[in-house]
C-alpha cells in the first residue's frame, strides 16, 4: 500500500462500452455525474472542463445493474439507493504510479487501503463510487 508521503498518480482506469451495459443515461451535466470533469486542451492550453461520466462509476454501476437485471436511468439515484453498501462483486482495476513503481489495485481494495492520498485521487476520478465512503 502507498505511503502517505508518496506522490500517487492514477495512470489508467477502465474503458467502458456503455452499449454493453444496461445504462440509459442523459448527457452528463455536473449534477447527474457527481461532478466528474475532464480537461479539454487546445494545443498546450487547457481551455475548459468538460462534464463526463466517470468510467469507474459507469463500470461499477453497469456491472451491478447487469447482475441485478435492472436498467439504470439515473446514476446518482442508483448510488444513493445503495448508500453504505459495498459495491461490486466484480473486479474493477486501476493502475497507480506510486513513486517509481506501478501498482495495480482493485477499486474496492484501493478504497480500503487506508491511504488518504489514494482515496482523494479515487474520489476525484470516481466521485459516485466514493460518495458515501
Amino acid at each position: 500500500m502507498p505511503n502517505e508521503t508518496d506522490n500517487i498518480i492514477i495512470l489508467s482506469m477502465p474503458q467502458v462500452d456503455v452499449e454493453a451495459l444496461p445504462l440509459h443515461l442523459p448527457l452528463a451535466d455536473g449534477i447527474n455525474n457527481g461532478g466528474y470533469v475532464i480537461p479539454v486542451f487546445y494545443g498546450d492550453c487547457r481551455i475548459k472542463r468538460k462534464q463526463e461520466y466517470s468510467p469507474i462509476d459507469l463500470l461499477v454501476a453497469g456491472l451491478e445493474a447487469k447482475r441485478d437485471d435492472i436498467i439504470i436511468n439515473d446514476l446518482v439515484r442508483f448510488y444513493d439507493l445503495r448508500r453504505g453498501k459495498i459495491f461490486s462483486k466484480h473486479s474493477v482495476y486501476i493502475n497507480v504510479l506510486n513513486a517509481d513503481s506501478v501498482e495495480v489495485y482493485n477499486v474496492a481494495q484501493a478504497m480500503e487501503s487506508g491511504s488518504k492520498i489514494l482515496f482523494r485521487k479515487l474520489k476525484r476520478n470516481a466521485p459516485l463510487v466514493c460518495k458515501w465512503r
